[in-house]
């Protein structure tokens, strides 16, 4: 992922503030320089496994009781980002040099405000076809290419104010959904 957001953002994608690092004293400090208004997520997965059953670890904010609670970090470094207000969250697939966008208001729940999986079947509905500028797409399609993949699942952030900022991309991103809802021929991209 930090290749990921260097690379993004060397091309022009902006990207949040962000803190990979398994040392409390700098969530602190990270937390304190951006106003208490912070996300974390899984550095490499998004998933633990207990008693051999996948739990998937949503993002989540960062409280400032949450600073006490940080010795778990030694065991795996997290991701901080500065919390990015949306409008949209947007699901870019790229199947080689097409591209797919979809979105989706998941502020409008608040168990999904943070994260819409969280929900992600009972928004499954909702997702909508999305008009990706084409110097976005472009520095996409860059990103993918320089990374090796040939097939790529982009999250980004529709700002209020409708800046666009990168999250992260995935190689294996699930889009069965984004064909379904709003039915994006991806399907027929990939057999392509």
């Amino acid at each position: 992922k930090e290749l990921q957001l260097r690379r993004a953002k060397a091309l022009g994608l902006e990207v949040p503030e962000t803190l990979f690092t398994n040392d409390p004293d700098a969530v602190r400090a990270f937390f304190e320089a951006n106003g208490g208004d912070i996300v974390t997520k899984m550095q490499h997965s998004f998933a633990i496994y207990r008693e051999g059953l996948e739990t998937v670890v949503f993002t989540n904010p960062v409280t400032r009781a949450d600073l006490d609670e940080l010795d778990g970090l030694r065991f795996s470094p997290m991701t901080f980002q500065r919390r990015i207000e949306k409008k949209l969250e947007l699901r870019v697939t790229i199947v080689g040099e097409q591209v797919f966008t979809a979105s989706i208001d998941s502020t409008r729940r608040q168990e999904t405000a943070v994260d819409w999986r969280r929900d992600g079947v009972g928004l499954i509905e909702d997702w909508q076809p999305f008009e990706l500028p084409e110097e976005t797409a472009r520095a996409l399609k860059a990103l993918a290419s320089e990374l090796g993949l040939n097939y790529a699942a982009c999250d980004l952030i529709v700002t209020p104010d409708d800046r666009l900022v990168f999250l992260e991309v995935n190689a294996v991103g699930e889009f069965f959904w984004l064909q379904a809802h709003p039915g994006l021929p991806i399907v027929e991209a990939i057999a392509g």
